[in-house]
């Protein structure tokens, strides 16, 4: 059995407004580096940097997971959200 390697599944890009500073061309040139099977792009709220996140890692080697992390409303507490990760899963066919 091949050893696990590690997959970054929330990663917030330039595309994530609030809280993102990554650029998307350098974190997929450095995951290809560090042998990365696979990345995740999950900016909050928004799937804006999608396109050039998914031709950049196809175009390393990498495959590309897409997600987003959004807030849900949490209607006990309205000034506490949940907080949700989504990844998106392809089915071959």
């Amino acid at each position: 059995m091949a050893a696990p390697r590690f997959v970054h599944l929330r990663m917030h890009s330039e595309f994530s407004v609030a809280d993102g500073i990554v650029r998307v061309d350098e974190a997929v040139k450095r995951a290809a580096a560090d042998g990365m099977p696979a990345l995740a792009l999950t900016d909050m709220a928004n799937v804006f940097g999608m396109v050039k996140f998914y031709g950049a890692a196809r175009g390393a080697g990498v495959k590309p997971v897409i997600g987003a992390d959004c807030w849900l409303t949490n209607e006990a507490d309205r000034d506490k959200p949940f907080r949700l990760l989504l990844l998106c899963a392809a089915r071959g066919g």
